[in-house]
């Protein structure tokens, strides 16, 4: 329903859970309190940002009609009433997953990885395996994630792009 009638929330906000202030992000959040969110975030850019996304959020929602908004209500609260539970669900699976990745013998080395925490750093090293053979330079893990330059060619016309064809996690 949110991406029906006011999408600008799922594009500011990447994870609904708590400790989003996604619900009440209509009832009036100031730049300041956002500046302070994102900063507990550690968002680098965390007052352009705030600004950036207050400027959205005064955009309105689309309208529905009383009787379809009724039945929508209707619809979706049997969903909003099952979320604290797939919130636990999903806090017990990456509590599962990071077991693993904080215990694993590389944890040194993916530590050093900008923004690999417990999820990612998983992900990352689940995706590039333990054969330091199979990578052994940093070309073969850009070729790998999509991000070593490709080049192109045709007469006296050159180009460089980015592969578009990568696997999207690791890139």
């Amino acid at each position: 329903m949110l991406k029906r009638y006011d999408p600008v929330v799922l594009t500011l906000f990447d994870d609904l859970s708590p400790p989003t202030p996604w619900r009440s992000w209509r009832n009036g959040l100031s730049v300041s309190q956002l500046t302070c969110w994102l900063r507990q975030q550690r968002n680098p850019h965390a007052e352009a940002a705030a600004a950036r996304m207050h400027a959205l959020l005064q955009v309105s929602a689309l309208a529905a009609t009383p009787g379809k908004a009724h039945a929508q209500i209707r619809w979706v609260r049997p969903f909003v009433v099952q979320l604290p539970a797939l919130e636990a669900h999903w806090g017990e699976i990456r509590a599962q997953i990071a077991e693993p990745f904080t215990a694993h013998a590389d944890l040194d080395s993916w530590a050093r990885v900008p923004g690999a925490g417990p999820l990612l750093g998983a992900r990352l090293m689940a995706a590039l395996g333990a054969n330091r053979d199979r990578l052994a330079s940093e070309e073969a893990v850009q070729a790998l994630a999509g991000t070593s330059p490709v080049a192109y060619q045709s007469g006296k016309r050159q180009r460089v792009h980015l592969r578009r064809a990568c696997d999207e996690p690791i890139r």
